[in-house]
């Protein structure tokens, strides 16, 4: 093998990673875009959309440790935060949105 050899390989090898990030980077901006169709159509959430992320985030424990004693309920209480945290994602909500998001659901209940 020469050293000639060698870097087509690297070279293809690198090809084969740069397709591969861009059908990851493609999926995430397709999944990115079905979760707003979903929880934001039109940009804007439905008041609806918003009672839905507010009652997973009071069952996810959003807001709280989910540390617990009892090593199977703490595993449980961990998966429905990494749930939560997952649609978030999607939705590129962080913590400051996602509060604005709240003030503005409980003024659509007043």
């Amino acid at each position: 093998m020469s050293l000639r050899d060698d870097a087509d390989r690297i070279a293809e090898r690198a090809r084969d990673m740069v397709g591969q990030l861009r059908r990851a980077i493609g999926t995430i901006r397709n999944q990115h875009a079905i979760y707003a169709a979903v929880f934001r159509p039109g940009g804007k959430m439905s008041p609806a959309a918003a009672k839905v992320l507010d009652d997973l985030a009071d069952f996810c424990g959003a807001d709280a440790s989910t540390y617990h004693d009892d090593p199977r309920r703490h595993a449980m209480m961990e998966g429905r935060r990494q749930v939560y945290l997952h649609i978030m994602s999607r939705m590129r909500l962080d913590g400051e949105k996602l509060a604005a998001l709240r003030r503005e659901l409980r003024e659509h209940e007043a």
